[in-house]
């Protein structure tokens, strides 16, 4: 008779993973957030706009960071002025402001933070064969069962 793991279990071995997956990106994180003297609140700003594919309502970023209208505005001045974002006016209303990226923005998030696969295959590469085909399969089977989420498409051209 086979017992199910539980949703404990598997929650408390998945973040294990997902933890010393991120331990190998925290001082190249860490080191591009200095360089490019961004904080975490821009750094989710720019990410949250590299997950749309058209310009979007500042009111919308706020949402999606969960800040208050005046701090995520401050936050896209300084990302406006890096050159990273840019915000123009709603052609059909002029209150909304719209902010997308700029091809600076796409190059740094492309460049400083997206997952590096070198990183990840030397991790992988520590696993016995048979286990990695068992992880592969398990993770790509869990896949088909979980919703999807917009793809990174600046970090995927």
């Amino acid at each position: 008779m086979s017992t199910s793991t539980s949703t404990e279990a598997a929650t408390a071995v998945v973040a294990d993973l997902v933890d010393r997956i991120l331990v190998l990106q925290y001082p190249r994180l860490a080191e591009s957030l200095v360089t490019e003297e961004l904080t975490v609140t821009q750094l989710r700003i720019l990410f949250v706009l590299a997950r749309r594919h058209q310009a979007i309502a500042t009111h919308e970023v706020a949402e999606a960071v969960r800040l208050s209208l005046p701090a995520t505005g401050r936050a896209v001045d300084r990302l406006v002025c890096a050159g990273l974002a840019d915000r123009k006016e709603d052609e059909h209303d002029r209150r909304v402001k719209l902010v997308a990226l700029t091809a600076a923005g796409i190059d740094l998030l492309r460049e400083r933070f997206q997952l590096e696969s070198q990183e990840l295959r030397e991790l992988l590469s520590i696993l016995p064969g048979a286990v990695r085909d068992r992880l592969t399969a398990a993770v790509s089977e869990a896949l088909t069962y979980l919703p999807e989420v917009p793809r990174l498409q600046v970090l995927n051209d």
